[in-house]
Formats: structure tokens, sequence, C-alpha cells
């Protein structure tokens, strides 16, 4: 067949009227408006299939034309009445002349209606009684004769079949319930906080989303101690703390450890709705286009064990908090997007978050929020953990057991500079706080330099680690931070 992009162009506005009266669309309800000419263009995309083109060709004109000018004409009012006529139907091309369908017989004892239309999908159309803009072109759709409807071919598309081929595809796991003790090696058997089961999950084959053990990583007994429980209990748990603190790393390292996926959400307002829910979308397929809810990463990690993390989830929007709500309640997430179907928390989901506040600002104003949280919101947390920032002792112990080819003193410098600087933001002295991984970059810099250097001497060790600290840590402070944090190292480790 031969048809103009600015034709299907202007079927489709047309169409787009037609489905604007036949769903009641408000014109100020842009979200409504904007579905409705995918819609349209659906229907057009489909119709130009059943007449004999590619779905792809159809798909590719379809998208050009939307760019062209409109042209109406009574060739694009006839496809627009056939399309909207046709609606129903799967997109198939006519049958072949040996391989048409037999006509079905009337049902004994009645009999056909000679007045009756081919069919009523035309005289459906509804009025647009107080839009002129519509009116028209519904009118004239309703008064000509409707076209015969393409016969189906292939299967309707079954609904949640895509999210049940996912499931039958997870990789299968048991569940073994062993003493923390026999798990985190590192805690003393007499620790009676610890003294309970956790669970560990064993599957079939590598889980890509399991985290590395990091064996340097040095835990907190007490916020361990209260983790662990609310994996064990299934808790959903707040953990509190200022940037930098390891909240999140902490959690990861939780699961790698009870080989459980981790799934981070970032609630800051960089995931939008879409990839966090779902939403509908649009594919072709052998019988035509059709349309499919596209799961997002959340009701996909409700699917299978895991720790999912909402990620700052004090700066999240108010809506998508109370879209959350039965989720850090543990029981489902009701998926609006999709005709609210309830996707439930699996048994071994456990939910943590994480935030520098607990919903009602800070005090010092360093971390701002989208919103105060709710009562409502809080109150479906169970537990609230408070992290802060290891001491030197702590972070020196991880840089010695993760840094080679660095004595004790010259680490001690960047531990000891680190908590300074840590302090200095805490009190608003400073705008930016060190965490453990950039102590940890200037560590293996600091080691780099050593080693082509090959320095020995104290100066020149000195000269090593101010060029390490100012490339990591001095380096991306403003201009006002920068000298201040050079002062504090000077002071430290004096420049050779």
């Amino acid at each position: 067949m031969s048809i103009s992009k600015a034709t299907i162009s202007a079927s489709i506005a047309e169409l787009s009227e037609f489905l604007i009266v036949d769903e009641g669309v408000t014109l100020t309800d842009s979200d409504a408006l904007a579905r409705v000419a995918t819609k349209a263009e659906t229907m057009i995309v489909n119709q130009l299939v059943r007449e004999g083109m590619g779905m792809v060709e159809a798909q590719r004109l379809a998208d050009e034309a939307s760019v062209q000018t409109a042209r109406e004409t009574d060739v694009s009012k006839d496809f627009t009445k056939t399309a909207f006529a046709n609606r129903d139907m799967p997109a198939a091309p006519p049958a072949a002349a040996n391989d048409a369908p037999e006509v079905e017989p009337a049902a004994p004892g009645v009999a056909a209606d000679p007045h009756a239309p081919a069919n009523d999908a035309a005289s459906n159309i509804p009025a647009a009684h107080n839009d002129p803009a519509t009116t028209s072109a519904a009118i004239l759709a309703a008064q000509q004769p409707a076209p015969a409807r393409a016969a189906p071919r292939g299967p309707a598309p079954v609904a949640g079949q895509e999210r049940a081929a996912r499931l039958a595809e997870r990789i299968p796991y048991t569940v073994e319930w062993k003493a923390i003790t026999d798990v985190f090696r590192g805690i003393p058997a007499n620790e009676v906080d610890f003294n309970f089961k956790v669970p560990v999950y064993n599957w079939s084959q590598p889980h890509p989303g399991i985290p590395a053990i990091d064996p340097g990583y040095n835990m907190d007994p007490e916020t361990l101690a209260t983790v662990l429980y609310a994996v064990a209990k299934k808790k959903s748990t707040a953990l509190v703390g200022p940037h930098g603190c390891g909240k999140t790393k902490l959690v990861e390292q939780v699961g790698a450890r009870l080989n459980m996926p981790v799934t981070i959400l970032p609630m800051d307002g960089s995931m939008s709705r879409a990839q966090l829910f779902g939403q509908e979308k649009i594919r072709a397929t052998e019988y035509g286009t059709e349309s499919y809810f596209q799961y997002g990463v959340l009701p996909m990690a409700l699917e299978e064990p895991g720790i999912i993390i909402f990620d700052e989830f004090d700066r999240a929007d108010e809506a998508l908090q109370y879209a959350c709500h039965s989720v850090y309640e543990q029981t489902f997430l009701k998926l609006l997007e999709h005709d609210g179907r309830k996707i439930p928390v699996h048994a071994h989901n456990r939910i943590f978050g994480t935030s520098n506040t607990k919903g009602r600002g800070s005090e010092d104003g360093m971390y701002g929020m989208a919103g105060e949280m709710s009562e409502a919101t809080r109150d479906r947390w169970s537990l609230w953990i408070d992290v802060d920032y290891q001491d030197i002792e702590d972070d020196l112990k991880v840089l010695k057991a993760k840094v080679r080819g660095v004595d004790s003193d010259s680490l001690k410098t960047i531990a000891r500079l680190a908590h300074q600087i840590r302090e200095a933001y805490k009190n608003q002295s400073l705008s930016q706080t060190c965490s453990l991984r950039q102590q940890l970059e200037a560590a293996d810099y600091l080691a780099h330099l050593i080693e082509v250097r090959g320095a020995a001497s104290d100066d020149e060790k000195t000269d090593a680690i101010h060029l390490a600290i100012k490339s990591v840590i001095i380096g991306r402070a403003n201009d006002q931070d920068g000298p201040s944090i050079q002062n504090m190292l000077d002071t430290i480790r004096p420049a050779a």
C-alpha cells in the first residue's frame, strides 16, 4: 500500500480526537493526553499492518509522520475510521485466498438481521457535544459505513507472562540458619548479643547481585548486632549518620557474608518513579503492536531473597514515601501504574534505609530535605541506628589491612587528618568531610609514590605524603576549605 506521512500524521491527530471523547479525557490532563496520542499511533500502526505493510516499516512510518505537518484528506478520514473500527482486532495482514477462514454458520433458529451494521465500532464513537474541535471528526466517522474487521491471527498476549517467565528463571536457592559466630569469624564466642542465628543463602550458581566480601572491613559490634537482629527478625531498619560514615557499606558487607543480593535504590531524586516502580510501554510483535508493563527496579527486587536499601530515603519525595509505606512494612507493593496490582514482598526480603537525618532535618543545617518526613513514614521503620565515623584507631586498622608498603606512622598521618576534617565538618568549619574511601585512595597513592621514588628517609616520605593528600583530599576542596585542610596537615606532619 502507499500512503503519505502527512496523511498518517492527520490520521493520528484525528484518531486522538476520537479517543479524547471516547475516554472522557480533559484537555488539561497532560498525562492522559500523552497516553491517548500513544494509543492513537499504535492503532494506526496496527491498521497499516492489516493492510499489508510490515510491522517494522509501519512503525518507522508512524515515527517519521510524527514530525510531519498533518494534511486532512478523504484518505486520512477513511483510514482513521477504519483504524478506530478495528481497534480491538489483532494487527495481521489479510489472509491469502487459499488460507481464508471458514465463515462460521449462524446459530440454529437465529436469523441474521439484514439491518444490523457490519460491526458496531463506528456507531459507538461518542459525540463531542461541547468540543467543536472533535465534533465534526466524530460525526463523520459515525456516519460512514464500517469496514469488515480483520480476522484474528495468533494468540492474544497473556497478561503478566513476562513476569512469570522472569520468576521461572530465578536462580534456585536454599536457606540455612547458622550461628553468627560461624559466619562472622571475628566475633568472640562469649559475646551474648550475638547468641542467635541468622539466615545464610546457598545459590545453585553464582548470583550477580551478591556483593564481594571485603575481608578488611571493620564493623562496630553494637551496630552489627542490631543489623543482624533486623535480618533475623525481619525488621525494617533505618541507619542514620553523616555522609561517608559507612552506612550503606555496612549493610552491603552483611549481605555479602549472608550470601544475600543487595539492591540499592537512590531516593534523593536521581531515580524516577518510572525507574523505581515501572511504566507502560509499547512494543512490536508478530501480531501487531501491544502495550505491556515494564517492571521497575523495586518490584523486581521483591521477587527473590535479598536486601533492599532505600538510600537517602529522608530526601525522598512525599508521594514516593507513601507509595513505599507497605514495602517498609514488608507486606506488598501496590503498583498504581499497573492497575493497582499488588506485588508481595518476598518472605526473604529485608528492608533497610539510610539517611543523614531522622526526617526532621538537621539542627546544624548541613542536610537539606525534599520536605519534612511525616510521622506515618517514620512509624513504618521498626529500628533506628545511629552510625558515626570510626575513630582513628579503627581507621588505622583498615588502612594497615588494605595497603602494603606504607609504614604505620605515615598511615596514621592520614587517619589523624581525616579525623580532624570530620570534626571540623561536624561543627561546620568545613563544608566537606573525609570518608574512609578517601583515606584508602590517599594511602594507595602514597604506596605508589614510595615505591617509584624509592622514598626511604622521613623527609622523602613526608614529601610523598603531602603530594598524596594534596591529590586526593585537598584537591577536591573548595577555595575556603583547601587552605584550612593544608594547615591541619602541616600541623600533624610539617612539610620537609
